[in-house]
């Protein structure tokens, strides 16, 4: 058995070129992204990871079409910026994002961005209690 915490939770944020149409907008629906090339990665990379997301657009009555699939946020980010399409990621990407993108709240997003600490119930390694320790105290910064 598994206890989990949520350690962190952020927004997911549309990530546009900065020449797309809504790019200048404080936030847009999620549905305005419905025939959009999408640029993510893939589904090998985790399929929670993966399929969490898409409950934003299932909301609205479709799934993205992926047109481009890359396994780490700077290239996705890159590809979008080079206009090769949008995509939809947790809100810290922002930290990373070129002038060429905007990063964009999604309005009425009820699915958020976790990271959790899993740890199986009843373990009393000292270094997994450590972890945990140093993981909780980085939660509250």
């Amino acid at each position: 058995m598994l206890n989990v915490t949520t350690l962190f939770s952020e927004p997911y944020v549309a990530v546009l070129p900065v020449t797309h149409a809504c790019a200048g907008q404080r936030s847009i629906s999620p549905g305005i992204l419905r025939n959009e090339p999408f640029v993510y990665y893939p589904r090998t990379a985790g399929g929670r990871a993966f399929e969490k997301p898409m409950a934003l657009f299932e909301e609205y009555g479709f799934r993205p079409q992926i047109a481009q699939e890359a396994s780490h946020w700077l290239t996705v980010l890159l590809l979008v910026g080079a206009g090769l399409g949008v995509s939809v990621a947790p809100a810290c990407v922002r930290r990373i994002a070129s002038p060429e993108v905007v990063c964009i709240p999604l309005r009425g997003a009820k699915v958020a961005s976790d990271i959790e600490l899993a740890r199986v119930v009843g373990d009393a390694r000292p270094i997994v209690g450590h972890f945990a320790q140093i993981a909780s105290n980085a939660r509250m910064r």
